[in-house]
């Protein structure tokens, strides 16, 4: 076994070498009887097992933690009244950012011609008529 395998397993499995795969654990066991710097690697993981194990339970925090928890939006309020997404300047953005979408879509929709429009008023084509000699109005069914 590497070192290096060592410590990914260290941090993969934990300290505990009886929740490792048993020849893991034995090439584990031998890397440990021949490098320092493994037992040491193994020592700083059960520190941190040990630390992690006894961490504070929320169930274990007792009502006084609760009420102090419960009490922080009413000590510091301008600090809980600033939840994102939620203010003046964020609706106006939004809003905003709604109507420059919608217009750039018009905008090509129109440059593109996908979609025409119902074409120009009579009186535009009676003129354009009379000047060129054309008729601008399509014949309707």
């Amino acid at each position: 076994m590497t070192p290096d395998r060592f410590e990914e397993l260290l941090e993969a499995k934990g300290s505990d070498l009886a929740t490792w795969p048993e020849d893991e654990r034995r090439a584990a066991e031998r890397l440990l009887a021949d490098s320092a710097d493994a037992r040491a690697a193994l020592a700083q993981a059960r520190t941190l097992d040990d630390l992690l194990a006894g961490a504070l339970a929320p169930e274990a925090a007792g009502p006084d933690l609760r009420d102090a928890i419960l009490a922080l939006p009413v000590a510091h309020p301008r600090e809980a009244a600033r939840r994102p997404g939620f203010g003046f300047r964020a609706f106006w953005q939004a809003g905003l950012g709604m109507a420059l979408a919608a217009g750039l879509a018009g905008f090509a929709l129109g440059i593109t011609g996908l979609v025409e429009g119902p074409g120009p008023p009579p009186e535009e084509a009676d003129i354009a008529g009379l000047v060129y000699g054309i008729s601008v109005q399509e014949p309707r069914p």
